[in-house]
């Protein structure tokens, strides 16, 4: 595709802060997630529901102003509950589709919300979260306090165990936290199914350049 000088690389449609500060340290992570320097623009249409319905809508005006397009919401609250990552993921790409964006575009639902990229088993985790100097360790706390996924080992309710650690860590606000998890935790270690799509999405799109 040829870019014209006013043309950026991608524009990206969060439906919260967290995941704007989340998208918008990765992409400053280009090694890490091995492409290639991105021109990018976040904005925000907040509210997981709206987000899901009315992003094809916003990203209309913007056709013709970027090469990509990205999605990114939560299904916890989206009101699509009754459907599945993959479901929802369809819908929104469709709408994309038929409103200019063909195969420029792909939606990440969250699942069940951005919360459950903050559960890494990376050291830094503790560290960023307050944790590193507390007993029981974090990972022993999470076991003792809420349930687990069997195969991950990640909270159940990644939220609600994300702001009780903050509480209780005395850390935050949310945000901050998000932003130094997305800057200080490796991509590599995230094996959470809307992520590997996420970067393999922008692995895609940008492929790091060949010399």
């Amino acid at each position: 595709m040829t870019k014209t000088p006013d043309k950026l690389d991608l524009i990206v449609v969060a439906a919260d802060l967290g995941i704007e500060t989340t998208v918008r340290a990765l992409l400053q992570r280009t090694q890490s997630l091995q492409i290639r320097q991105v021109a990018f623009e976040i904005q925000r249409l907040v509210g997981d529901p709206k987000c899901c319905r009315e992003a094809h809508v916003l990203l209309r005006t913007f056709v013709h102003q970027f090469d990509y397009a990205l999605v990114v919401f939560d299904r916890d609250g989206s009101g699509r509950q009754g459907l599945s990552r993959a479901e929802i993921e369809a819908e929104v790409e469709q709408r994309l589709w038929i409103n200019g964006w063909a195969s420029r575009s792909a939606a990440i639902v969250l699942e069940p919300e951005l919360e459950v990229w903050v559960w890494s088993d990376s050291g830094e985790v503790p560290m960023v979260l307050g944790w590193s100097e507390r007993q029981p360790d974090l990972r022993t706390w999470l076991a003792q306090n809420f349930e687990l996924h069997a195969e991950t080992g990640k909270p159940v309710d990644p939220k609600a165990a994300f702001e009780r650690a903050l509480e209780l860590a005395g850390t935050g606000p949310p945000a901050r936290i998000f932003r130094q998890l997305a800057t200080r935790v490796s991509p590599m270690r995230c094996t959470d199914a809307a992520f590997l799509k996420f970067r393999s999405t922008l692995q895609g799109w940008f492929p790091l350049q060949r010399t």
